[in-house]
């Protein structure tokens, strides 16, 4: 849409720039000072330039009224795809209340439903003073998109459940998971580090 109302623009501009040429040897024959001239061409001429000026300049105004009607529609959908674009923060720290504590990555395995390839991640966030352990698990296709298996929350002395469900995702998906203990980490930096290292990028650090 905007580039329709700068094209009219630049049409308006060229009609001018043409007038403006124009206009010495158009006037000694309006004037009269040049008799010597078809009056029927001066006419054609004249009203040439003049539906030129007029008319690129009136859809130059037409154009960018319906692009000014346009933006906030334009704004809202791009708004739209930048949310649907970025990435989930799956986890959510803060390391005042709510910090790392134990990641568990499965190896790759595959089945029908990604036959290029699969892998578990499980993410333990301990809340503090509470105690309470957050659980969440994603299983990631090698395309890199994740899907949210289960979100449970228990508190701290309860997280032997967690080796359960390893075990059993392990035993019905053929994988193998390395565990990665994060519970002394306190810190924004000290995490990045180590999720670097690790391969946990899916966190939103608050």
């Amino acid at each position: 849409m905007r580039r329709n109302s700068q094209f009219y623009f630049l049409g308006f501009l060229a009609i001018a720039v043409a007038t403006v040429f124009c206009l010495p040897s158009l006037w000694r024959q309006l004037t009269g000072q040049n008799k010597e001239y078809d009056p029927g061409g001066l006419a054609f001429l004249v009203a040439l330039l003049l539906a030129g000026n007029i008319g690129f300049l009136f859809a130059t105004f037409r154009a960018r009224r319906k692009e000014a009607a346009a933006e906030p529609e334009q704004r809202s959908r791009e708004s739209r795809g930048a949310e649907t674009t970025q990435p989930d923060a799956f986890v959510r720290l803060d390391f005042a209340r709510t910090f790392p504590h134990l990641l568990w990555i499965s190896s790759i395995s595959y089945d029908s439903e990604a036959p290029d390839g699969f892998r578990y991640k499980m993410f333990a966030t301990r809340h503090e003073p509470e105690m309470i352990i957050e659980l969440l698990l994603l299983r990631e296709t090698a395309d890199g998109r994740k899907r949210k298996v289960f979100h449970m929350q228990a508190t701290i002395d309860k997280l032997s459940t967690a080796d359960d469900v390893i075990r059993e995702i392990e035993r019905d998906k053929n994988v193998c998971f390395e565990r990665f203990d994060l519970s002394e980490v306190r810190t924004f930096d000290e995490f990045r580090t180590r999720a670097i290292q690790i391969g946990w990028e899916e966190a939103h650090v608050e």
